[in-house]
C-alpha cells in the first residue's frame, strides 16, 4: 500500500516537461485556424498517460495562471502540441492558448501545477526563422537548436547553440574621407565572414582578414561562423557607414534580422 500510495504521488513535472517551443513559425506548420502559429510541445517519459486538466501556462513569469489548459493529456511517452495563437479555444483538436509568444521581448515558457506551483521557468531565446529550441534528446536537462523543428515526435537536427554575434568598431556614423572598420569574434575559435552591401552574410561570403578600408558608403554586415564544434552561424551584426554624404535631415539606416519578431 505504502508502494502504491508513492507511485501517486510521483509529481508531473517528474514526467511531464516543455520539450520543444518554436517562437519563428514562418511557412513551416499550419494550425487548423489559418496560421502558423507559435507552439509549445509537451512530452511524457513515463509510461501512463498525465491529464494536464487544471495546469496552467503563461508567458509571464509574474502572471503563472495566465492561461488554464482543458481537458487534456499527454500520452504516455508521447507528446502534446499547444499553439500559443491568443485564441484560447480547441478548434479541430488543436489546443491554443490566449497569449502569444514574442522571443524578442523577454518572455518566458512558465508552466505550473493546479495550486500555481511552478514547474517550470524557460526563458525565451532567439531562433533564426524556422528554427525551434529544444531539448537535446527528448526530456533530457540541456537545451540546443533545431534546424528541422519536429512537433510531435522525437528531436532532431540539433546543434548546440548559434555562434555569438560579431564586434564591429567604430560606431555607425558620419565619416569624412573614410573609415576603417574592424571586426572582433568573442570565440577566438570562430571565422568572421562578411559583406558590405547589406546582405546577409553566407558560408560564401568574404573572409576577415584584417582592418575594412572604406571609402565610399556601405553597411558592413558580418557574422561568426563554427571551424570546430556544431554551433550555427551567428546572428549577423551590422553598422552602416556614411562616407562624405551631405544632408540636412536625420537618417536612420535599417538591417533586419533573420528571426520572426511580432509587431503587436
Amino acid at each position: 500500500a505504502v508502494a502504491l500510495l508513492c507511485l501517486l504521488c510521483i509529481p508531473v513535472q517528474a514526467q511531464v516537461v516543455i520539450n520543444e517551443y518554436s517562437c519563428s513559425n514562418d511557412n513551416q506548420f499550419y494550425s487548423n485556424l489559418g496560421g502558423f502559429e507559435d507552439w509549445i510541445e509537451f512530452y511524457n517519459a513515463g509510461a501512463a498517460a498525465v491529464d494536464l486538466s487544471g495546469y496552467y501556462l503563461s508567458d509571464k513569469a509574474d502572471t503563472p495562471d495566465k492561461w488554464q489548459f482543458p481537458s487534456v493529456s499527454v500520452p504516455a511517452n508521447g507528446y502534446l502540441i499547444v499553439y500559443a495563437s491568443g485564441e484560447d479555444q480547441i478548434a479541430a483538436g488543436e489546443v491554443h492558448t490566449n497569449f502569444k509568444l514574442t522571443q524578442t521581448k523577454e518572455e518566458h515558457i512558465v508552466f505550473s501545477d493546479p495550486a500555481v506551483l511552478l514547474l517550470e521557468d524557460i526563458p525565451l531565446a532567439l531562433t533564426r526563422e524556422g528554427h525551434s529550441r529544444a531539448r537535446s534528446i527528448d526530456g533530457a536537462g540541456t537545451w540546443s537548436v533545431s534546424t528541422n523543428p519536429s512537433p510531435g515526435g522525437s528531436n532532431a537536427a540539433i546543434s548546440s547553440d548559434y555562434m555569438p554575434k560579431p564586434l564591429i568598431s567604430p560606431p555607425a556614423g558620419s565619416f569624412t574621407g573614410s573609415a576603417t572598420v574592424t571586426i572582433v569574434s568573442p570565440d577566438a575559435s570562430g571565422q568572421i565572414r562578411y559583406t558590405t552591401d547589406g546582405s546577409e552574410p553566407s558560408a560564401t561570403s568574404t573572409i576577415y582578414a584584417g582592418p575594412i578600408n572604406l571609402t565610399n558608403t556601405a553597411i558592413v554586415r558580418a557574422s561568426v561562423f563554427a571551424t570546430v564544434g556544431d554551433q550555427l552561424q551567428s546572428f549577423p551584426e551590422n553598422n552602416t557607414y556614411l562616407i562624405d554624404e551631405s544632408h540636412t535631415m536625420p537618417i536612420i539606416s535599417v538591417a533586419s534580422e533573420d528571426y520572426d519578431v511580432a509587431l503587436f
